[in-house]
């Protein structure tokens, strides 16, 4: 008979949080910027967008969407990045 956890530990993003940490860690590196890239929430108009990863070095500014998972993206997930973009340009 298979173990059933409960609910809320099947949904836990600790080791997903870990992974995001890691490739921000490696992405700065392989870009050689020294400051950190970290999750940000940016304001705009009267809503705010969510990125894992955001960065500023030399007047460059580095948005990114880390999907540390398996299996397939779901369409939310798929399209997310898109619509962030179009609401920044809407903007």
């Amino acid at each position: 008979m298979p173990i059933q956890r409960p609910k809320r530990a099947k949904s836990d993003s600790t080791v997903q949080r870990r992974i995001e940490k890691t490739v921000r860690e490696r992405l700065a590196q392989i870009l050689g910027w020294p400051a950190a890239l970290e999750p940000r929430r940016i304001s705009y108009g009267g809503g705010f967008m969510e990125f894992d990863c955001y960065g500023e070095h030399n007047g460059k500014v580095l948005l990114a969407e880390i999907n540390a998972h398996h299996g397939k993206l779901k369409p939310a997930q798929k399209n997310k990045v898109l619509c962030d973009i179009f609401k920044m340009y809407m903007q």
